[in-house]
């Protein structure tokens, strides 16, 4: 009888200790629970974002290689007899043909 005082206050005191242990782990679960529900949500909406995106940037890649096309078309355009002749006509430059006369021939003391 003498311990039975010590007993009960242990008793006593371990009561709310585990009723405190029991919250922590049910608020502990209902974390992981959220976590978990929220987490496929986060997931499907990171996923429309980046699909988004990646096809904005389809779209530019598309338009650049559209207006680089064009542009080299604009180049071989100019670069044509035609566009030239017309070039050198408008700066008042002559074009004159090259003869054989005027080539000369720059051999090399390699042997070929």
């Amino acid at each position: 009888m003498h311990n039975d005082w010590f007993y009960y206050n242990s008793e006593e005191q371990e009561a709310p200790r585990s009723v405190g242990l029991r919250h922590l782990a049910i608020l502990g679960l209902l974390l992981v629970l959220i976590f978990s529900l929220l987490l496929p949500l986060s997931q499907r909406g990171r996923h429309r974002m980046l699909s988004l995106e990646y096809r904005s940037l389809q779209q530019s890649h598309r338009t650049l290689t559209e207006e680089k096309q064009l542009l080299e078309a604009h180049i071989s355009a100019l670069m044509t007899p035609e566009a030239l002749i017309d070039e050198a006509w408008r700066e008042n430059i002559q074009l004159v043909p090259i003869t054989e006369q005027h080539v000369y021939s720059v051999a090399s003391r390699s042997g070929l």
